[in-house]
């Protein structure tokens, strides 16, 4: 729910954080946008998402436009019972998701808003599979500290209205796992902070996957060919009769 706050695009309280994340999320992984890097085209990219629960979205794959899709079709959760951050669950998701990769370089990119108050796995303890299982953590804390413009709805009169309201973002933890699996945290404030982080991290050490495609296809030429060929005895016989070409 803390992905509603409308602080990341200054002076433009129309956005809020998912947007933001979302539009810098595409411009890395395909390099479209101003100021994009050449995007991700060897990498094997999957997603998890997490708010109270963790779910895997999408697997580990090369198809990026798919991918890029998912993400265009992330929600904010509505229920009240489904809301929360729970990091553990979704970092341990992620590794679990890794490692059966080939790739020689495993990273998670970690993003969250808030404080880890859901799930089942503590993000200390996801850490340390992590780091068992050759994962580097590359965590990214996003949003203000203290007070951030929120969208709540009136009950009287049903119009929704912007406020400022206490938000909380857990550095510390989210500093503990990066350090604990040899990767980095990073702050961002705002959207331009955000593409920054993604733009270093794009200068993270990548590996080439390499994806065997089929192509399954019929052939439909013969009647196209026997139909030519039809009529190309028509037009000779008529020659040869009544509708032969006069001088």
């Amino acid at each position: 729910g803390s992905m509603r706050a409308r602080d990341l695009v200054k002076d433009d309280y129309s956005v809020d954080r998912l947007s933001v994340v979302k539009d810098v999320f595409r411009q890395f992984v395909l390099g479209e946008g101003d100021n994009a890097g050449e995007g991700r085209p060897d990498d094997t990219i999957g997603l998890i998402a997490f708010a109270g629960y963790a779910d895997s979205l999408c697997p580990l794959t090369l198809d990026h436009g798919n991918l890029t899709l998912m993400v265009d079709d992330l929600e904010i959760v509505s229920r009240r019972d489904e809301d929360g951050t729970a990091i553990g669950d979704g970092l341990t998701l992620a590794v679990e998701r890794l490692r059966q990769s080939p790739a020689k370089s495993k990273v998670v990119i970690l993003l969250t808003d808030g404080v880890h108050n859901s799930g089942v796995v503590d993000p200390r303890q996801a850490a340390d599979v992590a780091k068992a299982s050759g994962v580097k953590v590359y965590c990214i804390g996003t949003g203000s500290q203290g007070r951030a413009p929120y969208p709540i709805e009136d009950r009287l009169s049903g119009r929704t209205q912007l406020r400022l309201v206490e938000v909380e973002l857990d550095e510390e933890t989210l500093k503990t796992i990066a350090e604990q699996t040899g990767g980095r945290y990073f702050r961002a404030t705002d959207r331009d902070g955000l593409a920054d982080v993604y733009r270093e991290i794009d200068e993270l050490e990548r590996t080439k996957i390499t994806e065997v495609r089929y192509l399954q296809y019929s052939e439909h030429f013969q009647q196209v060919l026997l139909a030519g060929l039809v009529v190309m005895g028509i037009a000779a016989l008529s020659k040869s009769t009544l509708f032969r070409v006069l001088p």
